[in-house]
């Protein structure tokens, strides 16, 4: 089955924010550093994502350059 890359840019994100929650996705920070893991929740402006070594991190909104993750293309 092929897969469509969906981005969502920082001017973006909050509007598009529930795209994201309950989703692996990459977060890519302002500093070009990125983080990959399962998307928690969004709280007080800020991410709540868990690893693939299942630790916990808080990502402020302000910090994020992108969000991207993969989707089921439709064909």
């Amino acid at each position: 089955m092929g897969k469509r890359r969906v981005r969502i840019f920082n001017k973006d994100i909050e509007t598009r924010y529930n795209e994201v929650l309950n989703r692996e996705a990459n977060l890519i920070l302002y500093g070009k550093k990125t983080l990959h893991g399962n998307v928690l929740s969004l709280e007080n402006n800020a991410f709540t994502v868990k690893d693939t070594i299942l630790r916990t991190h808080k990502v402020a909104l302000q910090d994020i350059e992108e969000i991207n993750f993969d989707i089921d293309a439709k064909f």
